[in-house]
C-alpha cells in the first residue's frame, strides 16, 4: 500500500513537471514568434555582448567590439553559460531560453526532493513543488535573458546539499560538492558571494553540539571551502590582475552609491530616485578619466559616506525594499512579457475611474483587459496562499518530530540573508525569485497542515471526533 502511494506520488510529481514544462515553453514560443525583443531586459545586453565577446575573442570584456575593456562589472556565470549555448546552436536566443525553462523545472524537482528530506513527507514536498511552480515572478523569469533562473537552480541545488551535511553521518563528499556549487552560483550573480561565512557557522555549531572532533570538522570546512577560493578566489585574482582590484565583481560599488545613495538623497531633497541618480553622477566629476579600480573606489567611498551621514533614511529604503521583494506582485512585468501592456488593475491607480472605463474597456481589447485582471489578481491570490502556509508551518515546526533546529536555521538564515543583502531602493519582485523555493518549502507544510486542522474541525462538528490530538502529535 505505501509503494503504491509512492508511485502516485512519483507520477503526479512528472505530470506535474511534464505540464508545467508545457506551460512555459508554449508561452515562450508564442512570446517569441510574435515579439522576440520582449524576451530581453535592461542587463540582458551586458550578459549578451560579454558572451559574444567570450566566442570572438577568448577574453571575458565587455563587449566584442574594440578596444575589448574587459568586464569586471559583472561575473562570468551567465555570460558563459550563454557563450557555451551559443557554440554548440550558433548565436541563437532560442535555445537559451529553451535550456533556461528546462532548469527551472530542475528547480521545481530539487525543491520536491528538499521537501521529502526536510518534511519527510512525498504528499508535502509535492505540494512545495506545486506552489513553487505556480509562481508568476519565477515562471516569467525563466523566459527571459537573465540570470535568475540559473543562478536560483545552484542556490536550491546548494541548499539540498546543505541539508544533507545536516542529516548525513558521511559528509566528505557532500561538503566539497557544496563548496562547488555555491562558488559557481557566486560566480553567476555575486550577490551570493559572503553567503558561505554565516552556513559554515551553523555547520561548525551543528557538527560540534553532534560531538563530531574538531579535526573531522576541520577536514569539512575545508572541503567547503576549497573549490570557493579556487573559483571565487581566482576570478578575484583576475580581476586583481586585470584592473588592479580584488574585487568578485564591482557591481556592488555602483549599487553602494547610484542605489543605495541615490535612495537617501531622493528622499533627503525629496526628488524622484532617477533625478537623485543624476545628481550624484553630476557631483562626480573627478570620476571622467579615472581608471577603473580608482572609478569604482570612488563610487564606493562616496556611497558609504552617504549611508554614514544618513542611516536612518538607508535603514527606511532598505525596510522599503524588503517589503517590496516579499509582496511584489510581478503581473505588471509578466503582463508586458505576453504583450498586454496596459488595462491591468495597476492602471486603476494611475488613471481616474472615467478614464480607465474609456481607454481599456471601451477602446481596449476586451481579450487583454481579462487577461490582465487574471494575471493580477492570480498574483495577489498566489502571494495570499503562499505567505499564509509560510507563517501556519512557524505554528508547526516545534511539533515535528526528528527535524533538526539547525535545519531550519540554516534555511531561514538564508532567505533572511537574500532579503537584507539585496533590499534597497532598486527592491522589486525580480529579487524574490532566489527565495522562493525555499518559502514554498513552508508554504507546502503550512498549507498541508491549515487544511488538516480544517479536516479535523469538520469531523469534530459532525459527531465522529470528539477528542483533541494528542500532545506530541504531527497535527
Amino acid at each position: 500500500m505505501i509503494h503504491f502511494a509512492k508511485n502516485k506520488v512519483t507520477i503526479s510529481l512528472f505530470i506535474l513537471l511534464a505540464v508545467i514544462l508545457t506551460l512555459r515553453l508554449s508561452c515562450f514560443f508564442f512570446v517569441i514568434s510574435s515579439e522576440p525583443s520582449r524576451i530581453l531586459r535592461i542587463d540582458s545586453s551586458d550578459y549578451n555582448n560579454s558572451a559574444r565577446a567570450l566566442l570572438e575573442t577568448g577574453n571575458f570584456a565587455i563587449s566584442p567590439e574594440k578596444p575589448h575593456l574587459l568586464q569586471t562589472v559583472r561575473t562570468p556565470g551567465y555570460p558563459f553559460y550563454i557563450a557555451s549555448i551559443y557554440r554548440i546552436f550558433g548565436e541563437r536566443l532560442l535555445p537559451v531560453i529553451v535550456i533556461q525553462i528546462l532548469i527551472s523545472i530542475g528547480t521545481i524537482f530539487l525543491t520536491f526532493k528538499i521537501g521529502q528530506l526536510l518534511w519527510n513527507s512525498e504528499k508535502i514536498a509535492l505540494l512545495s513543488s506545486l506552489i513553487l511552480s505556480l509562481d508568476v515572478v519565477s515562471f516569467n523569469y525563466s523566459q527571459v535573458l537573465l540570470a535568475e533562473t540559473l543562478f536560483t537552480f545552484l542556490i536550491t541545488a546548494s541548499i539540498a546539499i546543505g541539508v544533507f551535511l545536516l542529516n548525513k553521518k558521511q559528509i566528505n563528499s557532500y561538503a566539497l560538492l557544496y563548496g562547488l556549487i555555491l562558488a559557481l552560483a557566486t560566480l553567476v550573480r555575486p550577490i551570493s558571494y559572503y553567503l558561505i561565512f554565516p552556513c559554515v557557522v551553523v555547520f561548525i555549531i551543528f557538527w560540534r553540539i553532534d560531538h563530531k572532533k574538531w579535526k573531522d570538522v576541520l577536514v569539512v570546512l575545508f572541503l567547503i571551502i576549497l573549490p570557493y577560493i579556487l573559483i571565487v578566489g581566482g576570478w578575484q585574482m583576475r580581476n586583481y590582475l586585470a584592473v588592479g582590484s580584488f574585487e568578485v565583481s564591482h557591481i556592488k560599488h555602483i549599487n553602494l552609491l547610484l542605489y543605495r545613495g541615490s535612495g537617501i538623497i531622493a528622499q533627503k531633497e525629496n526628488i524622484t530616485f532617477d533625478e537623485a541618480s543624476q545628481k550624484l553622477l553630476k557631483s562626480l566629476p573627478e570620476k571622467n578619466g579615472l581608471p577603473t579600480k580608482e572609478l569604482y573606489e570612488l563610487y564606493k567611498k562616496k556611497g558609504l559616506m552617504l549611508i554614514k551621514q544618513h542611516p536612518f533614511l538607508f535603514i527606511k529604503d532598505q525596510i522599503k525594499g524588503c517589503k517590496i521583494t516579499l509582496f511584489g506582485l510581478g503581473d505588471y512585468y509578466f503582463l508586458t512579457y505576453l504583450g498586454v501592456k496596459t488595462g491591468f488593475i495597476g492602471d486603476l491607480f494611475r488613471f481616474s475611474i472615467k478614464e480607465y472605463i474609456s481607454k481599456w474597456i471601451i477602446k481596449g481589447s476586451p481579450l487583454k483587459l481579462v487577461v490582465g485582471f487574471f494575471i493580477t489578481f492570480f498574483s495577489i491570490g498566489y502571494l495570499f496562499f503562499l505567505y499564509t502556509g509560510v507563517i501556519y508551518s512557524l505554528f508547526k515546526i516545534n511539533r515535528l518530530e526528528n527535524y533538526s533546529l539547525f535545519i531550519h536555521i540554516f534555511i531561514w538564515g538564508i532567505i533572511a540573508y537574500f532579503l537584507i543583502v539585496s533590499s534597497g531602493p532598486e527592491s522589486y519582485e525580480r529579487f524574490r525569485v532566489p527565495i522562493t523555493p525555499l518559502l514554498s518549502l513552508y508554504g507546502g507544510i503550512g498549507i498541508y497542515y491549515l487544511f488538516k486542522s480544517f479536516e479535523l474541525i469538520t469531523t469534530a462538528k459532525g459527531g465522529s471526533l470528539n477528542v483533541c490530538p494528542e500532545r506530541g502529535s504531527n497535527l
